[in-house]
């Protein structure tokens, strides 16, 4: 419940770690949900408590065959542009971690597990590279450092083919 006693739907997840910094980079700019906690919990996992969003991921069926707009596109761009101003990486970025909202016109980006400065951070051990090896940059692979150029490949040569853009 908010303070004024209204109820408010949220997300709670428990995470290994967790890139605050960059989900509350995007989030100040309308491009992630809004972050109400991150913090340390018992067994050195991090419980993360973020607004709900209405829509689908991008990854959901009834996005297939289908273009959606500029816009969504556009915010994707602007989200990847934003991390990068200050210094930041997503290192995730597919369409499971991309919700639409309900009138299919704004973007928001999710699951910010991976996020770390840019540089410093590394894709983990466990990354599943061999099944999904068309989801990622050639340079990506376990233990390898994230770079923005990562996050920009993801945008404009994985999911752009979701977009009714030319890139």
């Amino acid at each position: 419940k908010t303070p004024n006693g209204e109820s408010k739907k949220v997300v709670v997840k428990f995470a290994v770690r967790y890139g605050k910094e960059a989900h509350e980079i995007l989030a100040k700019v309308n491009l992630a949900p809004q972050l109400h906690y991150c913090g340390g919990v018992l067994g050195g996992l991090m419980m993360v408590v973020m607004e709900y969003l209405e829509g689908k991921k991008l990854s959901s069926s009834s996005f297939e065959g289908r273009k959606l707009g500029r816009a969504v596109y556009a915010d994707l761009e602007r989200a990847v542009a934003e991390l990068k101003k200050y210094g930041y990486v997503h290192g995730d970025l597919r369409a499971p971690n991309v919700m639409i909202d309900e009138l299919e016109e704004h973007a928001k980006v999710v699951d910010f597990n991976w996020a770390a400065k840019e540089g410093e951070g590394r894709y983990p051990l466990t990354i599943n590279k061999s099944e999904l090896a068309a989801e990622w940059h050639q340079d990506v692979a376990a233990d390898e450092t994230m770079k923005t150029e990562h996050d920009e490949y993801a945008v404009k040569n994985v999911l752009k083919e979701k977009f009714q853009v030319n890139c």
